[in-house]
């Protein structure tokens, strides 16, 4: 089984987590000057820089908007597309209605891959610096993945 690459799993497990802990609701409520992708991209780049050049990835296929959503919204990041468990399709930092919290979700490829397919997927989640399993996720659509989001944010 192939690990995850170190560029892309840092991103996307500790940079984004990170970060939406430090800005808290401006990550999702000011877009930069140059737009969220554009910065996003630019991110990418720098933690690259600080890594030994053969771990290094292009910044090709990252975006990130904002999309309002019934009751939420969010900073959906695209990462490029994943080729190891545990690297992530997308990352979502979340402002859920009425709240002074944001959430991050991931959007992971799955350990295991049926041998049909091998699009499963598993959501997880980031808070206090813990990562947290929350099961099988949706197939790696950004439409599906923010059901998925909601589905959790409305449980009990």
């Amino acid at each position: 089984m192939a690990e995850p690459r170190t560029h892309h799993y840092h991103f996307a497990h500790q940079v984004l987590p990170n970060l939406a802990q430090r800005l808290g609701t401006r990550m999702v409520t000011e877009e930069p000057p140059l737009g969220y992708t554009e910065q996003l991209k630019g991110l990418w780049d720098s933690i690259g820089e600080r890594l030994p050049a053969e771990d290094r990835l292009p910044s090709a296929g990252i975006t990130g908007h904002r999309v309002d959503a019934e009751g939420l919204r969010l900073l959906l990041v695209q990462l490029p597309t994943p080729a190891a468990p545990a690297e992530a399709h997308f990352v979502a930092v979340v402002l859920p209605e009425n709240s002074d919290d944001v959430r991050v979700f991931t959007l992971e490829r799955a350990t295991f891959q049926p041998a049909d397919r091998d699009d499963a997927t598993m959501l997880g989640s980031w808070a206090d610096r813990s990562h947290f399993n929350l099961g099988p996720g949706p197939h790696p659509e950004p439409t599906a993945f923010i059901a998925a989001i909601h589905a959790k944010l409305a449980a009990p």
